[in-house]
C-alpha cells in the first residue's frame, strides 16, 4: 500500500496533499460552514447538494471534461485548504483545479493538482491563505470515465485578521509655522507615510478645500510623497491624509504662511482660516471659529461653579487662592463635570475649552468631549462621543467612544509640547465639527494647545497664543473592539432601517441627543486646577 502511495506521488507530480486528519484539525485553518453549493449541471439523482451533506454514501456528478462545483461560504473569509472525497477515489485519478472568488464572477487559480487514487476518504489540497468567498472546483476528466463525481466537499481556513493599526503620515516639509516666498504662485510640499500592511493612497488639502492625489516617490510607493498646489497670500492649514488598503486613516497638519516678502522659518501653529480673528470670549479667551449666528455659547460660574444647575455631575472642588478650582474626584479619582443645556438644544459643531493644572496623580490625563450623553455604566447606550486627550507629557490624541465604555484606538498621536504639563498652565480647547462630501456626512476633530500662560509666579496669563495640536477626520473604519460593545443600542446616526449601533459609527448627530449634555471635562487619578471651561456652538467651514 505505501508503495503504491509513493508511486501515485510521483504520477501526480504537482501539490500533492497530506491525508486529511480529521482528529487533529489545525486551530489556525478549521473547517468553515458552507451556506451554499451549485455547479455547471448534475445528473438528476446526483445534485450538488450531496456534496456537502456529510455523507460518502452520495454524491454529485455531472458528465463532461471541465465540470465545475462551487461552494459558498456566504462571506469573505481567510481560506487555507479544500476537502475532497472523490467517487471511486480508489480507482480514479482525476485531475482538477480549485480557483477561488470574492465576487462569484472573477476566479483566482490557488491549486493545480491530481488526487492519489488510493482512498475513497477526503483528502485535504493546502494553498497559500487566500481571503475569498466562493471555492469552485473544476475537474479536467480522470482516468476511468468522462463523468465527474464527488461525494464530499469542504473547505477549511478562518475569519480574516482585520487590520486594525492605523498607517503614519507625516508633512516634512515646509516646516510647521513657516513664512513662505510663492515661487509662480505654487508651494510644493513633501512628506513620509507607511502602513503595516499597505497604502491605497495619500492626499492633501489646503485649509477647507477637497483632498487631491499625492504623488509617490513610485507606483504603489508611499514612503515619500509630494504635491503642489496654489495659494494665495495668507496664513493657512496643510492637511495630509493616508489612507490604507483596509480604509484605516491617518491625518497629519501643518501651518504655513505664504507671502512676497522675505521667508524665514519657525514654529508652531495658527488658527484655521476661519477663526474669528480678535474676537474674545466672555473670558477674554480668542475665539478660534465664531459663534453661530443664533447660536448658543455657555460659560462656568468662577465665583460659584455649583450655582449654575447646567453644570452637573461635580466632584468635590476646593477653591485656590488665583481663583481657580481643585478636583481631584473624590476616593475614586474621577472627575466627570459636565456642561448641559437649559433646554435640551441640540448642541451639534462645538468649540469647547479649559486653562488646566496638572498637580499630581497617577493617571496625568486630561479629556474634554462631546457628542454623547451621560456617561455611566447604568445606561452604556448614552456613552458616545469624540474625546480630545492631552497628557502629562505634552501629547495630544484623540479617541471615540461608541457605547459605555467600548473605546477606539487612540488617533492624531501629535506631540503638542516637548515640556511635561505638571506643575503648570496650559490652555486646551477641542473643536468638532460635521463636513460633507459627495453627499455623505462626516467628522472633522481639531485641538489646540496655548502653551505659554504661566507667568515667572506660576499664575495663569492668557496670552492667547493658540496653536494646532492634533486633528482627525472620522470618515468610517474607526471601529472598537472592545468586548463592552453593545451592538443593541439605537444608533447615533440612525438609518433608513433603524439598525443597531455599529462598531465603527460616525457620531454625526449632535451631543445632548438622548440627554442634555452637551460637554464634558475628565481625568482620573489626578489632582489637577481649572479656569474658564467654554462650550459654544460654532460656525463651520464649508468643505
Amino acid at each position: 500500500m505505501i508503495a503504491l502511495f509513493l508511486a501515485s506521488i510521483a504520477i501526480m507530480g504537482q501539490g500533492f496533499p497530506s491525508i486529511r486528519q480529521t482528529e487533529a484539525a489545525s486551530a489556525s485553518c478549521i473547517d468553515l460552514p458552507i451556506s451554499g453549493v451549485s455547479a455547471n449541471g448534475y445528473e438528476q439523482r446526483n445534485p450538488p447538494s450531496n456534496a456537502i451533506d456529510d455523507s460518502l454514501k452520495t454524491r454529485w456528478s455531472e458528465y463532461g471534461t471541465g465540470s465545475w462545483i462551487r461552494a459558498d461560504l456566504g462571506e469573505q473569509m481567510a481560506i487555507c485548504s479544500v476537502d475532497i472525497a472523490w467517487y471511486k477515489g480508489n480507482q480514479r485519478i482525476n485531475n482538477f483545479v480549485i480557483a477561488v472568488s470574492s465576487d462569484g464572477t472573477s476566479y483566482t487559480n490557488v491549486y493545480s493538482g491530481k488526487n492519489s487514487g488510493t482512498t475513497i476518504a477526503s483528502e485535504q489540497y493546502s494553498f497559500s491563505e487566500t481571503v475569498a468567498r466562493y471555492v469552485r472546483i473544476t475537474v479536467n476528466g480522470n482516468t476511468q470515465t468522462l463523468w465527474t463525481s464527488i461525494t464530499e466537499i469542504g473547505v477549511n481556513g478562518h475569519e480574516p485578521i482585520k487590520d486594525t493599526i492605523d498607517p503614519a503620515i507625516e508633512i516634512t516639509s515646509p516646516a510647521n509655522g513657516a513664512t513662505l516666498i510663492q515661487q509662480n504662485g505654487k508651494i510644493t510640499f513633501h512628506g513620509t507615510a507607511s502602513d503595516d500592511t499597505a497604502l491605497d493612497r495619500v492626499g492633501l488639502r489646503v485649509d477647507n478645500g477637497q483632498y487631491s492625489m499625492a504623488t509617490p516617490k513610485a507606483a504603489g510607493d508611499w514612503s515619500t510623497w509630494s504635491a503642489s498646489f496654489d495659494m494665495a497670500s495668507g496664513q493657512h492649514v496643510i492637511y495630509a491624509r493616508a489612507t490604507d488598503k483596509t480604509g484605516n486613516q491617518a491625518l497629519a497638519s501643518s501651518s504655513i504662511t505664504t507671502s512676497s516678502g522675505t521667508s524665514s522659518g519657525g514654529s508652531g501653529g495658527t488658527e484655521p482660516p476661519a477663526s474669528d480673528t480678535g474676537s474674545l470670549d466672555n473670558f477674554g479667551i480668542k475665539k478660534l471659529y465664531a459663534t453661530k449666528s443664533g447660536g448658543n455659547e455657555w460659560y462656568v460660574n468662577m465665583a460659584d461653579p455649583t450655582s449654575d444647575p447646567m453644570f452637573r455631575n461635580l466632584p468635590s472642588m476646593t477653591k485656590q487662592p488665583d481663583g481657580s478650582w481643585q478636583v481631584s474626584g473624590g476616593s475614586k479619582g474621577q472627575v466627570r463635570m459636565e456642561a448641559w443645556s437649559p433646554a435640551n438644544e441640540k448642541w451639534q459643531n462645538v468649540e469647547i475649552t479649559m486653562y488646566a493644572k496638572m498637580v499630581s496623580g497617577s493617571n496625568e490625563l486630561l479629556q474634554m468631549y462631546s457628542r454623547g450623553g451621560h456617561h455611566t455604566s447604568s445606561n452604556e447606550c448614552l456613552g458616545s462621543a469624540y474625546k480630545a486627550r492631552i497628557y502629562g507629557d505634552g501629547e495630544a490624541r484623540w479617541v471615540k467612544e461608541v457605547t459605555h465604555p467600548a473605546y477606539t484606538s487612540n488617533r492624531g498621536n501629535v506631540q503638542a509640547t516637548t515640556d511635561p504639563l505638571e506643575g503648570r498652565w496650559i490652555g486646551f480647547k477641542a473643536v468638532i465639527y460635521n463636513f460633507v462630501v459627495d453627499g455623505k456626512t462626516y467628522v472633522r476633530m481639531q485641538s489646540y494647545i496655548d502653551d505659554d500662560v504661566t507667568d515667572s509666579n506660576g499664575n495663569l496669563v492668557i496670552r492667547n497664543n493658540w496653536k494646532l495640536a492634533s486633528v482627525v477626520e472620522d470618515s468610517g473604519g474607526w471601529a472598537t473592539s472592545n468586548p463592552d460593545f453593545d451592538e443593541t443600542c439605537f444608533p447615533v446616526d440612525k438609518d433608513s432601517n433603524e439598525q443597531n449601533r455599529q462598531r465603527d459609527e460616525i457620531l454625526s448627530l449632535p451631543g445632548g441627543t438622548s440627554t442634555q449634555n452637551i460637554a464634558a471635562w475628565r481625568s482620573d487619578g489626578l489632582t489637577w486646577n481649572w479656569k474658564y471651561l467654554t462650550v459654544r456652538e460654532v460656525t463651520i467651514p464649508t468643505t
